[in-house]
């Protein structure tokens, strides 16, 4: 069997106008083919300059004249979404899912001075932004659920503020 490539020519798919075959390159060792260009194709010094996928510059449109309405509508949202996340943030007392983790290592910061010791784990597995949120909430609150749950629940209600000022700027009419 030979080993060089075969000039073949193969069915052209039904959405081309141009001709009803187009000529291709096939190699015995190769799972592709090559297509050759097509014979009235342009040369790359006639190819038009332009691109059809470049994108245009926007007009800048300045930000609807309602300011004052959005910012009372974000300040409801956020309002609405602290009070979902403090209701009964003390319940239950005892520590739940990561705060095994995460209070008992935010205390172990307060207590070594910002430096978390782990004697019962053998290493440092979880981030350590949470821990010092958790111990400046234990700072504040004491070490008890609040302590414990506050930090994250504020950081979350800063989280829908910022997403819906976020959506604002990116989709305004």
């Amino acid at each position: 069997m030979a080993e060089g490539p075969i000039q073949m020519q193969t069915p052209r798919p039904r959405h081309r106008l141009r001709g009803t075959f187009r000529t291709c390159t096939y190699h015995r060792r190769m799972a592709a083919t090559l297509e050759a260009a097509p014979p009235d194709a342009p040369s790359p010094d006639e190819q038009p300059r332009t691109h059809r996928g470049r994108v245009r510059p926007v007009e800048h449109r300045p930000m609807p004249p309602d300011a004052a309405l959005s910012w009372v509508i974000t300040v409801l949202i956020t309002a609405v979404a602290g009070v979902v996340r403090l209701w009964g943030i003390g319940f239950p007392d005892a520590k739940q899912f990561d705060e095994v983790y995460y209070a008992t290592e935010g205390g172990e910061i307060l207590r070594n001075g910002g430096y978390e010791n782990n004697p019962g784990y053998m290493f440092i597995v979880h981030p350590p932004l949470g821990k010092w949120l958790v111990a400046g909430g234990i700072t504040v609150f004491g070490d008890n659920s609040v302590g414990w749950r506050v930090p994250a629940a504020i950081a979350g209600t800063l989280c829908v503020a910022i997403l819906i000022r976020v959506t604002r700027r990116m989709t305004f009419p």
